[in-house]
């Protein structure tokens, strides 16, 4: 599939999507209702708030070593009121040299409202430029008309394609591998210098296997939220295709090593138990 065709299998899904009720399943009401039943809403709409700054360690060659990279995913923002102040607080504590957003910019998936943009923009209007960029990527409640928007705020958006985003680091996003499938790892990393890092962003973790086919050096993604709402000896509903092991924080691929982010925001259910909101710091180590 080409870039061309990839965008157009996109656009003739979103607009059968936007076509669609935006109601919630049925699933997910009886959810809310046994969390309202057992007094767990009012904890987990609390815990929705409940931001955790996670600090993560790779070991990399000495071109990038040193470089930190800010991670938010899945944010959500006009699902959860007032979480735009809270991750702004704490990305302006976190000091890094890059953000990078990997997807689920709002809370619904189907027509869109620009209103379900605005905390989001803004945030990044609020957030002081990183020295190497801000980049973001489209997730499966993402459509293309937000990319404009995202743009004129600062964030980068990045559909297939790859740029050198600081000396010896190539940055590749791919579009949503879960609901549009459109997803090019080759297209992302075509150009890339051999004696690169890379640095590969998708929105979920199910093309890890071709991007470390294709050399990438570690992937970043999200889209499970960790499971979000966890009981414990329940094992967590994680919504992805990928081996088990990858939907959730640390993962290696061949060579290639993997995170994949709990979640900035809170997705379908405004609710969070067992497994808290985050933004991650990636920090890039030099090899021993």
């Amino acid at each position: 599939m080409s870039p061309s065709e990839a965008a157009e299998k996109r656009r003739r899904a979103e607009v059968l999507l936007c076509r669609r009720s935006s109601g919630w399943p049925i699933f997910h009401h009886l959810v809310r209702s046994a969390l309202q039943a057992s007094g767990l809403a009012a904890r987990g709409l609390r815990n929705s708030l409940d931001v955790q700054v996670r600090h993560q360690t790779w070991t990399t060659p000495a071109q990038v070593a040193g470089l930190r990279i800010l991670h938010l995913s899945d944010t959500h923002l006009d699902g959860t009121p007032g979480l735009e102040k809270k991750l702004l607080e704490f990305i302006l504590a976190s000091p890094h040299d890059l953000l990078v957003w990997t997807g689920d910019f709002r809370f619904r998936k189907w027509a869109f409202d620009p209103a379900e943009l605005e905390p989001t923009l803004w945030l990044l209007r609020r957030l002081p430029p990183p020295r190497f960029g801000a980049w973001g990527i489209l997730g499966n409640h993402d459509l293309a008309v937000q990319v404009p928007l995202l743009e004129a705020a600062g964030l980068k958006i990045l559909i297939n394609q790859g740029v050198e985003a600081a000396p010896g680091l190539w940055l590749a996003g791919v579009d949503d591998p879960h609901h549009y499938r459109s997803a090019l790892p080759e297209a992302a990393l075509s150009g890339r210098p051999a004696d690169s890092f890379c640095l590969f962003l998708a929105h979920s973790p199910e093309v890890a296997d071709e991007a470390a086919a294709r050399g990438a050096d570690l992937y970043l993604c999200g889209h499970t939220h960790g499971g979000q709402i966890r009981f414990p000896a329940f094992a967590p509903f994680l919504n992805s295709r990928a081996p088990r092991q990858r939907n959730h924080g640390r993962f290696q691929v061949g060579k290639m090593s993997g995170f994949t982010h709990s979640g900035s925001g809170s997705s379908t259910l405004p609710f969070r138990l067992g497994c808290p909101p985050e933004i991650v710091v990636h920090h890039l180590n030099p090899t021993e």
